[in-house]
């Protein structure tokens, strides 16, 4: 565990967190629902105690990775077209030429 669960508010705090009373460590039989879960509350909660809380908070490997692919594509689509994107501005040269396209417009 990345951290003690004595830093969650009292009725957040799971019977069998560390520092609860009757917390003995494998003896008990309790355990949480979910290890990914624990590990994810916890880094909730200490993101937002930092106060640097990002605009989309990704939890666990796949979303971190999806979210991660998705840019990447997101943004060599952007930069094919950034061009094409730019020329639709004002007092900006047009046409230009489509990504693929002959340079010759003529």
């Amino acid at each position: 565990m990345s951290t003690s669960a004595r830093c969650m508010p009292r009725p957040y705090r799971p019977v069998n967190a560390p520092g609860s009373p009757g917390f003995a460590a494998g003896t008990n039989g309790r355990t949480w629902p979910s290890a990914a879960a624990q590990d994810n509350g916890f880094t909730i909660v200490r993101t937002v105690r930092r106060g640097q809380v990002p605009g989309h908070l990704l939890l666990g490997v796949n979303a971190a990775d999806m979210t991660v692919d998705h840019a990447r594509r997101r943004l060599s689509e952007a930069t094919t077209w950034e061009q094409v994107s730019r020329s639709a501005g004002f007092a900006e040269a047009c046409p230009v030429p489509l990504p693929g396209e002959d340079s010759d417009l003529g």
